[in-house]
């Protein structure tokens, strides 16, 4: 595994990430508000004090939302397994659900070093980039938190932050510029 996790510029680049997220939804969470209290000034179908109550509500479930999802990946522990079955499934969609559309679904199990057994759903970069039998090290602080224990036999590197591949020779990704994890 890397030795460069806990490098200056691997932290501060986790640090900016974090800081774009937390901006992000402070951004985001009034938005509702906003737009129904717009509303409610220039539409005659709904009263002001109506649609700031709405707006309200929906505002404090997007911040619910983004509370909960913080507290889950601040709970999650890193761990090392190798993975022992990778699956993918075709979800399909009907009028009802999911205006008709299909959904892929990528599933990847691993075998922790710890004794779990583990199954994670994963990004469709992620589930290309692993095979059966890697040894893996998963960091959750990582936006794409898979580390392959061997990179010597792939061409490619899976950028951390952004989850592009990179050529093994980069130093940073050529699409978001942070540090690869060599």
């Amino acid at each position: 595994y890397s030795r460069r996790i806990g490098d200056e510029d691997i932290i501060a680049a986790l640090k900016k990430q974090k800081r774009a997220g937390r901006i992000g939804a402070v951004i985001i969470v009034p938005l509702p508000l906003i737009g129904f209290l717009i509303y409610g000034a220039v539409s005659d179908s709904m009263e002001i004090g109506q649609a700031f109550l709405f707006g309200l509500i929906v505002s404090a479930i997007f911040a619910l939302s983004a509370l909960i999802s913080g507290l889950k990946k601040k709970a999650e522990k890193p761990f090392e397994g190798t993975v022992t079955r990778m699956e993918h499934t075709i979800r399909l969609g009907d009028a009802k659900s999911r205006g008709g559309r299909s959904r892929d679904r990528y599933l990847v199990w691993f075998d922790g070093t710890d004794g779990k057994r583990r199954k994670k759903a994963v990004s469709l970069s992620v589930f290309n980039y692993l095979r059966e039998g890697d040894r893996v090290r998963y960091l959750p602080q990582f936006p794409q938190p898979y580390e392959k224990y061997d990179k010597s036999r792939d061409g490619e590197l899976l950028c951390m932050f952004c989850g592009r591949r990179q050529g093994i020779e980069q130093d940073s990704c050529s699409f978001c510029h942070n540090p690869i994890i060599k």
